[in-house]
């Protein structure tokens, strides 16, 4: 565990308490999976609670990759107003961005002494 996350699960032992042994969902997405920092501070954040004995469950947004990799296969990305349409064909880029992401994310925990496994649905 590094020293960073050893402080801070001990500077916020009040604030974790009530979640230790219990399941939290943390939604990540948007800039901070945009921004190094903020991905520094979440995969750190994560692996605290971790360490804290809090179980995270991770549910990440993936927007961006999937446009970049849609651009990058020349594929229009469709909205119906907020939502994204997706037909077959499409799907498995989807799919290849989401898992992309998840990897991603269980790495960023993983280097923080905690094991992260992505799961997809």
């Amino acid at each position: 565990m590094g020293v960073m996350v050893r402080d801070q699960i001990q500077s916020s032992d009040h604030a974790i308490a009530p979640l230790r042994g219990r399941t939290v969902v943390v939604k990540y997405g948007g800039d901070a999976m945009e921004q190094a920092h903020l991905e520094e501070g979440f995969s750190r954040d994560i692996a605290a609670l971790r360490l804290a004995g809090v179980n995270p469950v991770v549910v990440h947004g993936g927007g961006l990759r999937i446009g970049r990799l849609m651009e990058a296969a020349g594929r229009i990305t469709r909205f119906c107003g907020d939502t994204r349409v997706t037909d077959d064909e499409t799907m498995g880029l989807v799919e290849r961005a989401l898992a992309m992401t998840t990897d991603e994310i269980a790495r960023l925990i993983d280097r923080h002494g905690v094991e992260a496994v992505g799961s997809g649905a």
